[in-house]
C-alpha cells in the first residue's frame, strides 16, 4: 500500500509539472509576442520617465533584448515546424493512421523543453498499438524513429537553429539550459535560452552603460 501510495505520488507529480511545464512555455511565449508588440509604448514610456542623457542608451538594449526574445520565438516555432515535418514522413513510412494529426501534436509539444519529445510520442506510439496489436514491428518503428528524431533535435537541431536564429553559439545554449535545469528545473529549462540571450545583451551593452552612468 506505500508504495502504492508512493508511486501515485510520483505520477501525481510528474503530471503536474509536465503540465506547469506546458503552461509555463505558453505564458511565456504570450508574454513575449506582447512584449513585442508593445515595443513602442515601452520606448515612449521610457523617454518620458528617464533622464534626456540616459534615453538612447537604454532604448537601445530595449531594442535589442526585444529582438531577442523574438528571434527565440522564431526560433522555437522553426524547431516545432520541423519535429513535425519529421514526424510526419516518419509515421507516413511507417504506416501510422492519422500521421497529420499526431505530427502537428509534435510540433506543438516541441515548445516543451525536455518532457515535450516525450508528450509528442506517447500518443503515435498508442494509436500504432490499437491499430496494429499483433505487429509490434510497427510499435519499435514508432519508438525508434521518435528516438532519432529527439536526438537530432537535442544534439543538432537546437543549437544550430538557437545559434543561426537568436545568436548564441552551442555551448552557450548547452551550458544555460544545464544551469537553469539545476537551478529551477523545468521553468529554468525552458527560460535557458531567452535568459541566456538577454544577458549577452547587457554585457556587450555593459562598457556603454557604464559610460552614461559615469
Amino acid at each position: 500500500t506505500k508504495e502504492l501510495s508512493n508511486f501515485s505520488s510520483r505520477i501525481y507529480s510528474t503530471t503536474l509539472g509536465i503540465f506547469g511545464g506546458m503552461v509555463t512555455v505558453f505564458t511565456v511565449i504570450v508574454l513575449s509576442f506582447y512584449l513585442l508588440i508593445e515595443e513602442h509604448g515601452a520606448r515612449n514610456f521610457i523617454k518620458q520617465h528617464l533622464p534626456i542623457e540616459n534615453r538612447e542608451v537604454i532604448i537601445n538594449i530595449l531594442r535589442r533584448i526585444i529582438y531577442k526574445i523574438g528571434s527565440w520565438i522564431k526560433a522555437q516555432l522553426l524547431l516545432g515546424l520541423i519535429v513535425g515535418i519529421l514526424n510526419f514522413i516518419g509515421l507516413l513510412i511507417i504506416g501510422v493512421p492519422y500521421a497529420i494529426s499526431l505530427a502537428l501534436w509534435t510540433a506543438v509539444t516541441e515548445l516543451i523543453p525536455y518532457v515535450g519529445p516525450v508528450l509528442g510520442a506517447i500518443p503515435a506510439v498508442i494509436v500504432a498499438f490499437l491499430f496494429f496489436p499483433d505487429n509490434p514491428i510497427k510499435w519499435i518503428l514508432v519508438i525508434i524513429w521518435f528516438t532519432i528524431v529527439q536526438q537530432a533535435e537535442a544534439q543538432f537541431l537546437v543549437p544550430k537553429i538557437m545559434q543561426k536564429v537568436v545568436g548564441l553559439s552551442p555551448v552557450i545554449i548547452i551550458l544555460s539550459i544545464l544551469i537553469g535545469g539545476k537551478i529551477a528545473g523545468l521553468l529554468g529549462i525552458i527560460l535557458a535560452i531567452p535568459t541566456a540571450a538577454i544577458i549577452s545583451v547587457l554585457i556587450q551593452e555593459y562598457p556603454k552603460i557604464k559610460k552614461e552612468l559615469n
